[in-house]
């Protein structure tokens, strides 16, 4: 069974390509000036005054969040520039598979597919590519998709958890659809996740965006239960609206 994760404390947005000091995110370098860029975005998004590249906005209105969570493997070094607070908490992904795997009351592992990197976790291992193989050519998807099960194979040393959670570097809409990333699967695919289970052998899979995943293991490693946008930082930037709740 292939099921997307649906959570009311999280809200995925895609802040990659909100146009700031000229141009979107994405097309900033990632020098001494890109923590302070992304600090203007977030004060953007908060105002509601942040627009995408074309003009459509990631976010109606102006949500209700008084911090930033930064996350992932390349957040720059330099102090966070504010105006908003923000703190730096490093393994969100763990956490969050690990909270999704309890409020199912399943046993089972932890994968987060990134566009750079593969981490996983499995009881009391875990495993760390930190650079991905990125396939091409007629086979890329059959590579991919071998790729990943054999790592999944690798961290639980060839047994089959019973449950896998599966974070993805793109959208994933709410029957399970994935939209474009820089893997070779189109948006709309709603066949590679049920390839990779098949490869591994796993029956049931449990999937969702890379940020909701960061965003939900940092509710579990902050223990707050304020609103906060959480930013993941990578080979991209993912972000994830944390609403609050008493």
């Amino acid at each position: 069974m292939i099921r997307r994760f649906q959570s009311t404390e999280v809200l995925p947005l895609e802040l990659f390509d909100v146009v700031v000091d000229g141009h979107p995110l994405y097309r900033h370098p990632r020098n001494r000036d890109f923590l302070s860029r992304l600090a203007r975005v977030a004060n953007l998004v908060r105002r509601g005054a942040a627009k995408r590249e074309g003009g459509a906005r990631p976010l109606a209105g102006r949500p209700a969040f008084e911090t930033v969570v930064l996350t992932g493997g390349a957040v720059p070094a330099e102090p966070w520039p504010g105006p908003l607070p923000a703190r730096r908490l490093p393994g969100c992904a763990e956490a969050g598979g690990r909270a999704i795997l309890s409020q199912l009351s399943r046993e089972g592992a932890v994968v987060d597919l990134g566009q750079s990197r593969l981490k996983g976790w499995w009881q009391k291992r875990a495993i760390d590519v930190p650079r991905i193989p990125l396939p091409t050519g007629p086979q890329a998807r059959e590579r991919l998709t071998s790729f990943v099960a054999e790592s999944l194979s690798e961290l639980c040393a060839g047994s089959v958890p019973d449950t896998l959670v599966l974070a993805l570097p793109c959208e994933v809409s709410a029957n399970g659809t994935l939209g474009e990333c820089s893997y070779p699967w189109s948006r709309g695919d709603r066949t590679l996740v049920p390839e990779i289970a098949q490869k591994a052998g796993l029956a049931d899979v449990v999937i969702l965006n890379d940020a909701e995943l960061a965003a939900l293991g940092a509710r579990a490693v902050f223990a707050s239960t304020a609103p906060a946008l959480v930013l993941t930082v990578g080979w991209g930037v993912g972000a994830a609206l944390l609403r609050g709740h008493p």
